[in-house]
């Protein structure tokens, strides 16, 4: 649907990602023609304004009032068109690009009482009931975890090679064809990172909650690569007391019963294998070169080695897939039955192949998300953790589901940002909580200039001294 907007240049950046709900960035001008739906913004001052929105002979008159700029601006042109169109264009109301549960907090820190913070964000957010019940599910089921990590940290490990690059992909990855002179360097460096933070962590004897091996792929390095970090890991950083300790083994082309081997005897409770869809057509179109019969095959393989902790990752939005295609891929993994299930909401950034957004429409995509929460809670997953990106498929959510005593405490500290986290590797950045302050350092995304960091060796180690003190 073609819609124009005549709004003041500069609130642009508060309204266009509303807008974008319901049509798409090459069907949206502002202060141009008139189109199939016209909103005028008009500032009013002192904290008013009024929107008038136009679409099919109708005219529609939204006034708010009495609010920080950016909101009243927000509400009015999420209340015009959902006016216009004859329904709420997304259950998440005017929060778009933020942690909501984040929102809960710094509302708990101004000395909001939940009903006052429920009406928050039902009248001055617009967000549906369903979504806030899930919003202080997923935090009663944080803090019990939470408890059980004060005062601990947590370790994350970039290995940033893969068989090939997913087209939606925006992570710092590098394709092994391409990659294969800098993978052997590149482990011999993350062993002399891994031994420095080793050394520091037991001299400053601090606690380690969880360690997670992510990507990239680790487990497209080759077995003598993989079993050298796994061993400087077991090496360097005590394990045995790890909440969690996981390995992504997401390409499931990429692990075989030596790699799986490994993962295990180097002390690894969970594993990720992910397949993001089941159909092999879609497969195909995003660049990966396995099949769902495969994952089926390397996980029931998984299974029978032991792995009593296994996450699987779905993507709604892939290759112009329809509800009746994701409907069919989330029921297959539910029936493997593993301890945890993340569904990602396509969300494409400027670093991913692919351009075109999914042609999911928000009507849809609610009823996606409405069978996923559904079927979710009939098989007796709880949701544990959530986060929200601009330009996501149909305005939804990423949310993580747990068998009950299988909640993942790196997921939830990594996104709602409460504990600190020690990163190593390529284009890892560490995060230390200082009260209310996050303080971040990171390592450079391109494995040669990690490689010349890292002969730095004193400059390293003062880093890693201000971190660590």
């Amino acid at each position: 649907m073609r819609i124009n907007c005549n709004v003041n240049p500069q609130y642009i950046k508060y309204i266009d990602e509303l807008i974008l709900l319901v049509t798409s960035r090459e069907e949206l001008t502002f202060n141009e023609n008139w189109a199939e739906m016209n909103i005028e913004i008009i500032d009013e001052g002192l904290k008013s304004v009024t929107c008038y929105v136009e679409h099919e002979g109708k005219k529609y008159v939204i006034e708010e009032k009495n609010d920080e700029l950016k909101l009243l601006l927000k509400r009015g042109v999420f209340k015009g068109i959902s006016q216009a169109l004859g329904q709420q264009i997304s259950p998440w109301g005017i929060l778009t690009g933020v942690r909501p549960t984040k929102v809960i907090q710094g509302f708990i820190d101004d000395g909001l009482t939940k009903a006052e913070i429920i009406g928050q964000l039902k009248d001055n957010y617009l967000v549906d009931q369903e979504k806030i019940d899930i919003m202080y599910k997923i935090r009663n089921e944080q803090d019990i975890v939470n408890k059980k990590n004060e005062n601990k940290l947590h370790i994350y490990i970039g290995i940033p090679f893969c068989p090939t690059r997913c087209s939606y992909c925006s992570f710092t990855s590098y394709t092994i064809e391409k990659s294969k002179s800098m993978i052997e360097p590149y482990v011999e460096g993350l062993l002399k990172e891994i031994k420095l933070w080793g050394d520091l962590i037991k001299k400053y004897n601090l606690e380690i909650a969880s360690l997670y091996i992510g990507g990239g792929t680790p487990s497209s390095l080759s077995p003598s690569q993989m079993e050298s970090v796994l061993k400087s890991i077991k090496e360097s950083i005590d394990i045995e007391g790890l909440l969690e300790y996981t390995f992504e083994g997401g390409r499931p082309d990429t692990l075989t019963i030596e790699k799986l081997e490994l993962i295990k005897k180097y002390g690894v409770t969970r594993l990720s294998i992910n397949p993001q869809t089941m159909s092999d057509e879609t497969l195909k179109a995003i660049g990966r070169t396995h099949t769902k019969d495969e994952f089926v095959s390397i996980y029931k393989t998984a299974k029978e080695m032991g792995f009593e902790w296994i996450n699987t990752d779905l993507i709604i939005g892939l290759n112009h897939e329809t509800m009746a295609d994701y409907k069919g891929s989330l029921e297959q993994i539910v029936k493997l039955n593993p301890e945890n299930i993340t569904i990602h909401a396509l969300a494409l950034k400027r670093a991913a192949l692919q351009k075109a957004k999914s042609k999911l429409d928000y009507l849809e995509a609610k009823k996606i998300m409405d069978f996923t929460y559904e079927i979710m809670q009939k098989n007796n997953y709880i949701p544990y953790y959530l986060y929200r990106q601009k330009s996501m498929a149909g305005n939804q959510e990423n949310v993580g589901f747990s068998k009950k005593g299988y909640i993942s405490p790196y997921n939830i500290i990594s996104i709602e940002e409460t504990q600190s986290v020690i990163a190593m590797g390529c284009g890892g950045i560490s995060k230390i909580i200082n009260e209310d302050e996050i303080i971040r350092y990171s390592n450079p995304k391109d494995p040669n200039q990690y490689l010349e960091k890292l002969k730095g060796n004193d400059q390293l180690k003062e880093i890693a001294k201000q971190i660590l003190t």
